[in-house]
């Protein structure tokens, strides 16, 4: 095969295989279902891809890349701010979870892989990752600003809070809304959480 026709044929078989994976999952997919589907043999798929779980990587690791990238980035512009100009963090929130969601909508196949087509893969617990990064950084803020933990933020409020951020995003995206409506509902879902926790930070420093 020359470049192109190599191009070509790997490209081929990821279409088929996200189908497969979004048809019936990873762990019942077939490759000799998506290589027929591609019209290629079993050998040409094993030329591009080490096996199942590499050619699933390579539908979704972008995608899950760019997620955790924006993540860090506003993570740490939070750190910076201090959680102390509220309204201004109010509105970055709002800018960062509308852009997750156009992010998502960009890429609304892999996304739904990543979500709900993971299982027994390296990317099935993707999501408690991105938990345990969120509530590993607000304990970071938090310790800039009072004692930790306190009669407010305690562990079981860190976790609380950590697993109620990826829920209400993965929620919004559950109900294959339109993009300019998951882009509302989010705006909505952002604001009560930051409202929420500007209250606990209130209620925190006045016992501090």
């Amino acid at each position: 095969m020359n470049r192109v026709q190599k191009e070509d044929t790997r490209e081929r078989l990821l279409f088929f295989a996200k189908q497969e994976f979004l048809e019936v999952g990873y762990q019942k997919s077939s490759l000799r279902k998506i290589c027929k589907n591609a019209g290629v043999t079993t050998g040409a798929l094993y030329f591009f891809f080490k096996d199942k779980a590499d050619l699933f990587d390579a539908l979704v690791r972008d995608f899950a890349d760019e997620i955790m990238t924006l993540l860090k980035e506003h993570s740490s512009q939070e750190e910076a701010m201090h959680q102390k100009q509220f309204d201004h963090t109010i509105t970055l929130d709002i800018s960062f979870g509308k852009e997750l969601i156009s992010t998502y909508y960009a890429h609304q196949d892999i996304g739904q892989l990543l979500i709900n087509c993971s299982q027994g893969t390296v990317y099935e617990d993707y999501f408690e990752q991105i938990r345990q990064f969120i509530e590993a950084r607000i304990l970071v803020v938090l310790e800039k600003l009072l004692d930790f933990p306190n009669p407010v933020f305690n562990e079981c409020t860190l976790h609380w809070l950590s697993h109620l951020q990826v829920h209400s995003f993965l929620h919004v995206l559950s109900h294959n809304y339109s993009e300019e409506k998951a882009l509302q509902q989010i705006e909505i879902v952002v604001t009560f959480l930051r409202n929420g926790f500007n209250s606990l930070m209130e209620e925190a420093l006045l016992r501090k």
